[in-house]
């Protein structure tokens, strides 16, 4: 039997394989400081927990919206607006399975065959595998240390081809922490308006920056359009095992991500949504 091509092309995600022997060594008495998966090391508050609960007890446990409660979309919208000065409606929102999920149903509504998705290197391992799951192809822009891993303007443009179709950044940036300053962002934003790309900003780390204020370009002048902002509740508030996160976009894109996630899995965890 001839398997999947484009599963074939990917390996496992290496951190989970090295999250998991860490587990394991843990399990077997070892002291392991794990530098694996990107986990807070405190439980979800209680408050959350507490929530969940409730939902529990309410007998909230059926099926939801494929895009996610209302409560809650209108909540990351409201979010949106107070904390990042961007105007999304609860119907531009999809809460996924993780940011990981809505990352994957962002490219999976945007690729056909052959076409390219930027990366900038280094990079998170699972950006390579999706798109290449999605029948895309990686083009990898390398982000040198001496520039603090800010990528050039110039090396991202002679990168693009008539293929290309978006640019995936990730800002505050795994595994370098780089967070991309206003003047970056704006270049970006002009070139991605010039070639007429999209832009895919995972911004799950977004409260972890300490000594500088977080900017999405999806704020920016003319990028809502062409933007996928990517989130989720996994790194702030230690909901990685929850699995919630979420993708704001038009109106027109979030209509095709949710009926991906409808015939992938229906909704996300029901109680998990009135958690946040």
């Amino acid at each position: 039997m001839v398997l999947s091509r484009f599963v074939s092309s990917v390996t496992p995600s290496a951190t989970l394989e090295f999250n998991k022997k860490a587990l394991e060594l843990a399990r077997s008495g070892e002291d392991v400081v794990k530098f694996t998966a990107g986990e807070p090391d405190f439980p979800t508050p209680r408050p959350i927990v507490d929530a969940a609960i409730k939902a529990l007890n309410e007998g909230k446990t059926k099926y939801t919206n494929a895009a996610g409660i209302d409560e809650l979309r209108k909540a990351i919208a409201l979010k949106l607006q107070k904390e990042n000065n961007m105007t999304y409606s609860p119907e531009e929102i999809v809460v996924a399975n993780g940011g990981k999920q809505a990352i994957y149903n962002v490219l999976k509504a945007l690729l056909n065959v052959g076409d390219e998705v930027i990366i900038i290197s280094p990079a998170w391992v699972s950006y390579e595998a999706q798109i290449l799951l999605c029948g895309g192809v990686p083009v990898i822009v390398q982000a040198d240390v001496e520039r603090d891993f800010i990528p050039e303007i110039g090396e991202i443009e002679s990168s693009i081809t008539d293929k290309t179709k978006a640019i995936m950044i990730n800002s505050p940036n795994n595994p370098t922490g780089a967070i991309y300053p206003e003047s970056f962002l704006g270049e970006l934003a002009d070139l991605c308006i010039k070639e007429d790309l999209f832009v895919i900003s995972d911004e799950v780390y977004e409260k972890l920056v300490f000594d500088a204020s977080h900017l999405s370009i999806a704020s920016m002048n003319g990028m809502k359009e062409r933007s996928a902002v990517i989130n989720a509740f996994s790194k702030t508030y230690a909901m990685t095992g929850w699995r919630v996160g979420y993708s704001a976009t038009s109106t027109k894109l979030a209509r095709e991500i949710s009926k991906i996630q409808s015939h992938l899995t229906s909704n996300v965890n029901t109680m998990a949504q009135y958690a946040p």
